[in-house]
């Protein structure tokens, strides 16, 4: 939980609601930091801002910091770092509107009107089916203002008068999961129907797999494809290679060749050796070696922690540049990139993995996010579709 005391009258007053509420929550594991009047405001021109150095700083991460402001544009650059959730700080009801527009999740006067009942209600949020939807949260509760997104049903999103732009992942999104990565092709039903999509409406497709094998797995022209999670990127008359990955390629090399040979033993294992990353399946590996598996993984990262960041996902783990970047931030540069405002559009990304959750934390408020899940579980997501074939009807929809 991360607190901002600004530079007026009202910050002692806050600050005393915030001993209060801390005192109320009694939850001893939680972690507080302060952004103090003195430090650099967030919107300034730095490397690290204060929003994300207080994160840093509490050795937790924004996908599990609750976070409270009152400047709108602090607001924004939390919601672009993907905090699980903005609570805005409002002085008057004429603020409602640009806080609520910035990204703020919900508005407060005080905050003895947030309880630790619902807090707890948000972080374990379970998206619902998508056409059997209905409104998260009530209107009115007392002292407390929901965000308007958060009041629509599925079906009113897809009815509303915006034009839509989707973003897809594609292994268990657009192909259902299978063994082995080679083996997720994409249908010529699904193919035909993304195809018919691209001709109406902007469409990108945003994966881990390299961006080469993205663009021969799908073969659409004309589209936007965003390989390594969105470090490599080519769309229309437009190449990005996110600047800083060159220097950690390397770094991954050496990692790739160690593990190449530490896993030659381990019945199952799928070494995927990718130029800007590295990704471990283990689906068909046993679970008598799983102890072995990771053991080997732990001593290939000895002394490359600072440098690589380690993402898990559906039986598989990556490791990846230790970069301030991910699917998430690579959407909102392709919305700057086709000069799109997150007003004027319904902005949708459908993804199933624990790696899309940076996008839909970065999209709420602003977008909607569809997880695709045979079963429901904890998500940032707004709503969720059951599988490939359910994804594909939902399509339909914008073409009929």
């Amino acid at each position: 939980m991360i607190f901002q005391l600004n530079k007026n009258n009202q910050s002692n007053s806050r600050y005393q609601q915030f001993i209060r509420f801390n005192k109320h929550l009694n939850l001893p594991d939680i972690k507080i930091g302060l952004i103090l009047p003195n430090q650099t405001n967030a919107s300034s021109d730095v490397k690290i801002d204060p929003l994300m150095q207080a994160a840093i700083s509490l050795g937790i991460p924004p996908s599990e910091t609750m976070i409270f402001l009152s400047q709108p544009e602090d607001i924004r650059i939390s919601r672009d770092n993907g905090f699980a959730l903005i609570v805005g700080w409002k002085s008057t009801a004429n603020e409602d509107k640009l806080l609520f527009q910035k990204g703020a999740d919900i508005l407060i006067s005080k905050l003895d009107f947030l309880n630790p009942k619902w807090i707890e209600c948000w972080f374990n949020h379970h998206p619902i089916q998508l056409f059997k939807s209905k409104k998260y949260f009530p209107a009115e509760t007392e002292g407390l203002s929901i965000n308007p997104h958060y009041l629509y049903t599925g079906p009113e999103i897809m009815k509303r008068k915006e034009k839509p732009v989707f973003f897809f992942d594609y292994d268990g999104t657009l192909t259902p999961i299978v063994q082995r990565p080679n083996l997720a092709k994409l249908a010529p039903s699904m193919k035909n129907i993304l195809l018919q999509l691209s001709k109406k409406y902007h469409l990108a497709l945003i994966s881990g797999r390299e961006r080469e094998d993205l663009i021969n797995q799908v073969g659409i022209l004309d589209i936007f494809y965003a390989g390594n999670h969105g470090l490599d990127i080519s769309g229309p008359g437009i190449s990005m290679t996110f600047p800083l990955v060159k220097k950690y390629l390397p770094i991954i090399e050496n990692i790739s060749h160690h593990l190449d040979q530490a896993l030659s033993l381990i019945p199952g294992v799928i070494l995927e050796k990718k130029k800007m990353s590295v990704a471990i399946h283990y689906r068909m590996v046993s679970k008598d070696k799983l102890p072995e598996l990771k053991s080997i993984l732990k001593n290939s990262l000895k002394g490359k922690l600072k440098h690589i960041r380690i993402l898990k996902g559906k039986k598989v783990f990556e490791f990846l540049p230790n970069i301030e970047w991910n699917k998430g931030k690579a959407i909102i540069w392709m919305m700057n990139v086709m000069k799109l405002s997150w007003s004027d559009y319904r902005v949708f990304f459908l993804g199933d993995d624990t790696t899309d959750e940076d996008v839909f934390r970065i999209l709420r408020t602003r977008g909607t996010g569809i997880l695709i899940a045979e079963k429901a579980r904890i998500s940032a997501a707004d709503y969720r579709l059951s599988s490939p074939e359910e994804v594909k009807n939902w399509m339909q929809y914008f073409l009929d």
